[in-house]
């Protein structure tokens, strides 16, 4: 059976979609969030009226998921990890009684932390990351 053009114009779209088709999985399978949120390290902070708990906290460099609590402050609600001026990761709203997951790839150095209220930057903490 011999191809008409019009057979050969679909056959060939089919094999260009089934090609770009296997090029996009290829590209959302190349990293897994979760294969590198298994392999980062915890610290547990917690928010209180006066700023974090612990106040100096220490990490190694690379993935850290901060564990973020705020048992009873109706204080303080925001987290952030700062680098000078630079917000490296936050979590708002972590209001009373709620807790939250923060991560973030960090090389060594030391850097300020904020238990405070959405807007005030003011260190209330510092971290400090070994390499």
């Amino acid at each position: 059976m011999p191809h008409t053009p019009d057979r050969l114009l679909v056959l060939v779209a089919v094999a260009v979609l089934g090609v770009l088709s296997l090029g996009l999985i290829a590209c959302g399978s190349s990293s897994d969030s979760t294969e590198s949120d298994a392999d980062a390290q915890q610290v547990a902070v917690t928010i209180t009226d006066d700023g974090c708990d612990p106040t100096d906290l220490k990490a190694t460099a690379g993935a850290v998921t901060f564990v973020v609590t705020n048992d009873d402050s109706s204080v303080n609600n925001e987290f952030e990890v700062l680098d000078g001026d630079a917000i490296l990761g936050e979590e708002e709203n972590v209001t009373e009684g709620l807790s939250a997951e923060v991560s973030v790839d960090l090389d060594p150095g030391t850097y300020d932390i904020v238990c405070g209220n959405p807007g005030d930057r003011e260190p209330t903490g510092e971290l400090t990351v070994s390499g």
